[in-house]
């Protein structure tokens, strides 16, 4: 199975329940801080993305910045990513370079 990994910019609401106020605030720094993971019971709405800033990975490969969403697959992922682009990972001079010797 594949799998994409996705990183942005956005705002996060977390609602937690416990036995008083202060075990609330306590365990959301730990989950803040990587201490605990967020309970199945937390309610959390992930709110639109902010910024331009949008980072994608395929499988383990690292993330790769997609300078401007476009919402088409081949413009944002494909033209981005080595693993499925041999040449997103070339600096732009050596792409006209490869185009000379790969004819």
């Amino acid at each position: 199975m594949k799998s994409m990994t996705f990183r942005y910019t956005t705002e996060v609401v977390t609602q937690l329940s416990g036995d008083s106020y202060e075990a609330i605030y306590a365990q959301f720094l730990a989950i803040r801080n990587g201490q605990q993971v967020l309970p199945e019971s937390a309610l959390q709405t992930v709110l639109p993305m902010q910024g331009r800033r949008f980072f994608v990975g395929l499988e383990q490969h690292g993330l790769h910045e997609v300078c401007r969403l476009r919402g088409d697959f081949e413009q944002d992922i494909v033209a981005n990513t080595p693993l499925l682009n041999p040449l997103a990972r070339l600096p732009s001079d050596a792409m006209a370079d490869w185009h000379f010797h790969a004819q």
